[in-house]
C-alpha cells in the first residue's frame, strides 16, 4: 500500500488526463499498481489503511516499550526486533513504517537528532534531561603512592545540579546501575531522558541506528521508566555538560586531594557539591544550581529503589581463597583451573560463588556470625548444608533428597558439596518428578552418585 500522498498525487495526475504509463514512469511505480490505484476510491483507500493500522495495533504494546527505552532507535530495527519475536508478523515495511510515524506522533516519542553545536546549547525543559558520563584520576594516597580512581557523573541540564560518584575499580553494567540508584536518590526522582556514550557497560552496538542495550541495564531502564539517547562516536558534544563537568570534578575536587579510602572519598565529595559545585553562582543563569532545583525537583518522576544483590567480583588465582567481610571461601579445584573470575552474592546470610562470565553456580556457603574463620568444600558443614537445603528447596520433597545427599556425604564427604552444585546446575534439564524418581532408584539401589542419576535420566 502506498502513502496518502502518493495516492492523491496518482489522482490528480489521472484527473489531468496523464495515462496510466506516463503516471508510472513520474511515479516511479509498477504499471498495474498504478491502474489499481486510479480505479480505487478515496473510503476504499482508507478502508484498506484503517485495516493495515487496526491489526497493528496487536503490537502496539511491544513496540512502545522499545520506543520508550529509545525514542532514537529506527523503524528498520522495530521491523527486525519484532519478526524475530512474532514470526507470524507479516506485515508491509511501509506500512509498519507509517504506522510507528503515527504511534511517534500520537504519544510524542518523536526522534530528535543531537547535532553539533558551536554556539552555547538551548537548554532543554525542567525535569526533561539529563546526562551521565564516566572519568577516572589518579589520585596520591595516604601512603604517598598512586591510586587510580573512577567516577560516575549525572547532571541534571536544565539546573546543573551535579551529582557524582567513585569507585575503586572500573565501572561495570551491575556498579552502573547502582550509580543510578545513588543519583536519583540524590535527586529525589529522575528526569524524562538521560544522555549516555556508547559505552560497552550499556550499549552491545549502535550499528548505526540498531541499537542493542546491554540486557541488565535494558531491564533496569524498563523498570524505572526513564529514555535513553545514545550520542554519536566521538561526538562530546552532544552532551557537553557532562563533559565540563568532568573536567571540573578534576581540576576542583581532585586535583590535590590525598585518598583515604573509596567511602570517605564518597562522602566528602557530596560535602563538596552541597557547599561548593551545586551552588555555584552562574552569571549566564543568573541562579545557582540549587536554586534552579528548587523548581524542577517538582517535575522529576520519583524512583522506587530497585533491589540489587551485594555482589563483588574477584581474579581468582590457583590454591588461595577468597576473602570477604573478615572470612575465607575456598573455591572448588576443578573451577581454579577453568574459572578466571568469580562472581559473590550475598542473600539471607547464604554466600553464592559464580562464575563471572559463565553466571553458573560454583557452590554456596551458610555466612559464619564469626570473623576470621577459613572455609573449605569438604571439611566443614558451612558449604554442604547450604546445597542440602537447597536442593530440597527445589524438589519440595525433604525425605528423598536427604536421604540421597546423607548417602553421597557418607561414601565421599570431600566431594559432597561438589555434587551438589552439579546436581543443582541439571536441574535446568529435567523435570521435579523425572529428578525425584532418579533419586528414589539410586536410594534403593544404593548408589549415591551423581554420575547414576545422569545416567537413569538419559536411559
Amino acid at each position: 500500500m502506498i502513502g496518502s500522498e502518493k495516492f492523491k498525487m496518482v489522482k490528480e495526475l489521472s484527473s489531468l488526463g496523464m495515462n496510466m504509463t506516463r503516471i508510472s514512469k513520474k511515479m516511479r511505480m509498477d504499471y498495474r499498481t498504478v491502474q489499481r490505484y486510479i480505479s480505487m476510491t478515496e473510503e476504499e483507500y482508507e478502508s484498506i489503511g484503517h485495516k493495515t493500522l487496526s491489526g497493528l495495533e496487536h503490537y502496539r504494546d511491544y513496540i512502545l516499550d522499545i520506543i520508550k527505552v529509545c525514542p532514537q532507535v529506527r523503524e528498520t530495527n522495530l521491523l527486525y526486533r519484532l519478526r524475530e519475536a512474532f514470526p507470524e508478523f507479516n506485515y508491509k515495511r511501509a506500512a509498519f513504517y507509517r504506522y510507528v510515524k503515527l504511534l511517534r506522533e500520537q504519544t510524542g516519542y518523536v526522534q530528535h537528532e543531537v547535532s553539533r553545536r558551536r554556539g552555547i546549547r538551548s537548554t532543554p525543559e525542567p525535569g526533561y534531561e539529563g546526562q551521565v558520563d564516566f572519568g577516572q584520576f589518579k589520585i596520591v594516597d595516604m601512603y604517598g603512592g598512586f591510586r587510580r580512581i573512577y567516577f560516575f557523573v549525572m547532571v541534571l541540564s536544565y539546573s546543573n545540579m551535579i551529582f557524582v560518584y567513585f569507585n575503586s575499580e572500573p565501572f561495570t553494567t551491575a556498579t552502573s546501575i547502582i550509580a543510578h540508584e545513588y543519583a536519583f536518590r540524590y535527586f529525589g526522582g529522575r528526569p524524562q531522558m538521560l544522555v549516555y556514550d556508547q559505552d560497552r557497560v550499556f550499549v552491545v552496538s549502535e550499528n548505526y541506528g540498531n541499537i542493542i542495550l546491554v540486557k541488565d541495564f535494558e531491564e533496569y531502564v524498563k523498570k524505572v521508566g526513564f529514555s535513553i539517547f545514545l550520542c554519536h562516536a566521538y561526538d562530546p558534544m552532544s552532551k557537553g555538560r557532562v563533559e565540563a563537568i568532568v573536567g571540573h570534578t578534576k581540576r576542583h575536587f581532585l586535583d590535590g586531594r590525598i585518598y583515604c579510602g573509596i567511602d570517605s572519598l564518597n562522602s566528602q565529595c557530596l560535602e563538596w557539591l552541597d557547599k561548593g559545585s551545586n551552588c555555584t553562582f552562574d552569571y549566564h543563569k543568573n541562579a545557582t544550581p540549587r536554586m534552579l532545583f528548587e523548581n524542577e525537583s517538582k517535575l522529576l518522576v520519583p524512583v522506587k529503589p530497585c533491589v540489587v544483590a551485594d555482589q563483588k567480583a574477584f581474579y581468582v588465582r590457583k590454591g588461595t581463597h577468597i576473602l570477604y567481610k573478615k572470612n575465607q571461601y575456598a573455591i572448588p579445584y576443578e573451577s581454579q583451573r577453568t574459572c578466571e573470575r568469580v562472581r559473590i552474592e550475598e542473600s539471607d546470610g547464604v554466600l553464592i560463588m559464580f562464575d563471572a562470565l559463565t553466571d553458573e553456580i560454583m557452590c554456596m556457603y551458610t555466612i559464619p556470625d564469626s570473623e576470621g574463620n577459613v572455609l573449605s568444600i569438604g571439611d566443614g558443614t558451612n558449604a554442604i548444608s547450604t546445597a542440602k537445603e537447597h536442593i530440597v528447596m527445589l524438589l519440595d520433597n525433604e525425605s528423598v533428597v536427604i536421604a540421597f545427599v546423607d548417602g553421597m556425604e557418607n561414601k565421599a564427604p570431600r566431594y559432597t558439596s561438589m555434587q551438589c552444585v552439579t546436581l543443582v546446575k541439571s536441574m535446568a534439564y529435567f523435570t521435579k518428578t523425572s529428578m525425584l524418581e532418579a533419586m528414589t532408584h539410586c536410594n534403593n539401589i544404593r548408589k549415591y552418585k551423581i554420575e547414576e542419576i545422569l545416567a537413569y535420566m538419559i536411559y
